[in-house]
């Protein structure tokens, strides 16, 4: 059986994968490889090992029908070819689909193909309430919106919450004010919402944001530096959007995680170049005033915020 895995949605990807490797019945190992530097002999002893075995041992590859080597691609295709695959069970993952002119849609018919794209705001909060059942944890529906608002459709981070409410609050309804006790939201997506002020030219609600996180015990030197990777993050998705690069394409040109790209993208409209050069110039002079002791780190953070609105 040959499977392809698809998608930006490492989570839900992973979790098919353990779903398909480690079934509750089987005792069979997994081959987990990386398609990319693989090469014909590796894969050919991967796959043969899977004949001498009572369990059929499934072997994940990935990245291979896009990225792989041309010589392994085409020792694969051989191997299909000559009929060795009815034993065999076979996972692609890949970030992207083949394109349509690869010649791999030919076998695509015959393989079991899924696809797992970011979810929505609105699947993220189903999401969310299926695997709170499932974990015996109640939330109300105002948590899961201030849930998904704080960490969007980041199921890494909400799946790790969910954990710790289950821990913390077992067989009772989470309501917003033990949520506000347990869980503290993400200091990337805070300084979103401080951008965002930025942006607005809202210089009230930029510092109340950024005392916030100062006095949940942020420092002012991490806020700098999320600060400076964040809108490093808008000018680079900028300037792919500005090359014709299409948005579903940006997260894998960037290594962003497509929650972070989808956040940034709402930027690139707001700041021009001029304003983000002068707003990496006043990164770059306010961090070296802070780290020679020529300007306290909070009155630096200070500065830094009003001239960013004043831009």
């Amino acid at each position: 059986m040959m499977y392809l895995l698809h998608g930006a949605d490492q989570f839900r990807l992973r979790q098919r994968i353990r779903e398909l490797t480690c079934p509750p019945e089987s005792d069979a190992a997994c081959a987990e490889v990386d398609g990319v530097h693989l090469d014909t002999d590796q894969l050919s002893q991967i796959l043969s090992a899977q004949s001498f075995l009572v369990s059929v041992r499934p072997t994940v590859i990935h990245n291979l029908l896009n990225e792989g080597d041309s010589n392994t691609q085409r020792w694969f295709t051989e191997w299909l070819a000559s009929g060795a695959t009815s034993e065999a069970v076979v996972i692609f993952v890949e970030t992207d689909l083949p394109k349509k002119s690869s010649s791999w849609q030919q076998y695509l018919r015959n393989w079991q193909v899924e696809a797992y794209p970011p979810l929505t705001f609105t699947e993220t909060k189903d999401w969310l309430q299926q695997q709170a059942t499932l974990a015996g944890v109640q939330l109300n529906g105002p948590v899961i919106q201030k849930l998904t608002a704080d960490f969007g459709n980041d199921l890494w981070r909400l799946s790790n919450e969910l954990a710790k409410l289950a821990v913390f609050s077992p067989q009772q309804t989470i309501d917003l004010s033990t949520l506000s006790v347990l869980v503290v939201p993400t200091l990337p997506d805070n300084i979103f919402q401080a951008i965002d002020a930025l942006a607005s030219k809202n210089l009230a609600l930029a510092n109340r944001l950024v005392n916030t996180q100062l006095a949940v015990g942020n420092s002012e030197t991490e806020l700098l530096t999320m600060m400076a990777y964040q809108f490093r993050n808008i000018a680079l998705i900028k300037n792919l959007i500005e090359s014709k690069i299409p948005p579903d394409q940006l997260a894998t040109k960037t290594g962003l995680h497509p929650y972070a790209v989808k956040k940034s993208l709402v930027f690139v409209r707001s700041f021009s170049w001029g304003q983000l050069q002068r707003i990496f110039y006043l990164l770059q002079k306010i961090d070296t005033a802070i780290k020679q002791g020529q300007t306290p780190p909070k009155a630096g953070l200070d500065i830094l915020i009003a001239q960013i609105v004043s831009c």
